[in-house]
């Protein structure tokens, strides 16, 4: 029991953020395919453009979110 834990918890722990957030918003993504992009924006836009019309750009800004301070959110949102 205790090896099957320790296998669920690593691929958690090293999980790629702009992976992460690309297969919120577009869950059907080969999850294979974005763990071999190397957690590079522009690579895992590039998975990602097979399954849209979006550009490339467009994407990167999708993945990568807004570029917002802490200050800015704190502000906004209390």
């Amino acid at each position: 029991m205790d090896s099957q834990a320790g296998r669920s918890g690593t691929g958690e722990a090293r999980a790629c953020p702009y992976a992460e957030r690309a297969l919120t918003i577009w869950p059907r993504l080969d999850r294979r395919a974005l763990g071999r992009c190397a957690c590079d924006p522009e690579r895992i836009a590039r998975v990602v453009a097979r399954r849209t019309s979006l550009p490339i750009e467009a994407i990167v800004a999708l993945i990568m979110g807004p570029g917002v301070s802490r200050v800015e959110i704190e502000t906004w949102f209390g």
